[in-house]
C-alpha cells in the first residue's frame, strides 16, 4: 500500500482519507509507520523523570532540597527545573503581591481568584509535562533558568 506525501499515512487509492494529500511517496523500511509524535525529546535518555518534576511539588522548597542534594544537583535538567520553579514561585508572589497592592477592595479579590486559579493551572501543566520528560521552558523566566543552571 502507498503511503501519503503529506501526512505519512498508508491509504488504499487515489486521495489520502485523512488529509486529502495525493502525493505518493515509496515505502522505506527504516522509516516508521503512521503519524509522527509531535512530542519533544525527553530531557535525557536513562535518567529518572520524576527528580526534575519533583522540583515543583512544594514550589521552592523542593526545588532547593533538589539544587543542594549531591547526587541530583549534577543533572543539568534538575538544575533547570529547579531554577524554573523558584523563579516561577517568586514571580507569582510578586504579581499577587502587586494585584494586592494596586487594585481597590472589590476588583482585588476577583483578581487574586484569578492570578491563583492560573498560576496554580500553569503549575500543574509544567509539572506534568516535566513529568512525562519534556523539557517545558516558561516565558521570561525559563531562559534566565537554562542560563544559570
Amino acid at each position: 500500500m502507498p503511503y501519503c506525501g503529506k501526512c505519512g499515512m498508508q491509504y488504499d487509492g487515489s486521495v489520502c482519507k485523512l488529509c486529502g494529500g495525493a502525493g505518493l511517496r515509496p515505502v522505506e523500511d527504516d522509516e516508521p509507520r503512521g503519524r509522527r509524535s509531535s512530542r519533544p525529546a525527553p530531557i535525557a535518555s536513562g535518567e529518572n523523570l520524576a527528580i526534575p518534576a519533583m522540583c515543583y511539588v512544594l514550589g521552592p522548597l523542593t526545588a532547593m532540597l533538589f539544587l543542594v542534594w549531591p547526587p541530583h544537583n549534577q543533572s543539568k535538567a534538575v538544575r533547570f527545573n529547579a531554577l524554573q520553579s523558584i523563579f516561577f514561585f517568586l514571580g507569582y508572589v510578586l504579581i499577587l503581591f502587586m494585584a494586592g497592592l494596586f487594585l481597590p477592595p472589590g476588583p482585588r479579590e476577583v483578581a487574586a481568584r484569578a492570578i491563583q486559579l492560573t498560576g496554580m493551572v500553569c503549575w500543574l501543566y509544567v509539572m506534568w509535562r516535566t513529568f512525562r520528560g519534556d523539557k517545558v521552558i516558561i516565558p521570561l523566566i525559563g531562559p534566565m533558568a537554562d542560563k544559570n543552571s
